[in-house]
């Protein structure tokens, strides 16, 4: 009875570990996707043909914002994108997370599955609920700063900001980034914004 306990525990656990991975797996591929579609017909990831061969670092001569020097270690990158891009990002990140979420609500109604299965799926569950709120609420702020539009992505310890603008300068960043850092908790070394025209 001991060993059948046992094996239960330990393929509920195996279980547990390939559905964090496929979870991981699904988050990063809609990160990916955010982060080629805004590359668009360019030839690097992020950077449009008529933008430097090297990113925009805050803190070089690039930027002209007096105060950018403080910003060093966001990374602003130039980006071209279709017309309905922002509301194809949101629609291709709230597919990957339905998909998500379909995969933890199965083990959370599964009456076969261990009550320990069933609570970590339901922490996951909250875990991409919160991811959610975040995101929609560093977009709201984003917007109320003055853009025009913007899509937030957060992955495990970074997150990627792609906004349309006229051109950035060093207050613009600033202002994403102090908006990042305090709805994520990260620092400005894992932000990266993605400027689109």
């Amino acid at each position: 009875m001991l060993v059948k306990k046992r094996k239960v525990i330990f393929l509920s656990l195996a279980a547990i570990l390939v559905m964090a991975f496929m979870i991981n797996g699904l988050m990063e591929r809609q990160r990916l996707e955010v982060l080629q579609s805004v590359a668009g017909n360019t030839g690097e990831e992020g950077q449009a043909a008529d933008a430097p061969s090297q990113p925009k670092i805050l803190g070089e001569a690039q930027l002209v914002d007096a105060d950018a020097a403080e910003d060093a270690g966001v990374s602003v990158t130039v980006g071209a994108v279709s017309n309905g891009y922002f509301a194809d990002a949101r629609i291709n990140r709230q597919k990957a997370r339905d998909e998500a979420v379909e995969l933890l609500q199965s083990i959370v109604s599964d009456e076969g599955a261990e009550e320990q299965s069933k609570r970590e799926a339901a922490e996951e569950l909250g875990v991409i609920a919160t991811l959610i709120a975040k995101e929609s609420d560093m977009e709201s702020l984003i917007k109320a700063k003055g853009f025009a539009d913007a899509v937030v992505v957060m992955g495990e310890s970074d997150v990627t900001v792609v906004v349309q603008s006229d051109g950035l300068s060093g207050t613009d960043v600033s202002k994403i980034k102090e908006i990042v850092m305090s709805e994520a908790a990260i620092g400005a070394e894992n932000i990266k914004i993605i400027e689109v025209k």
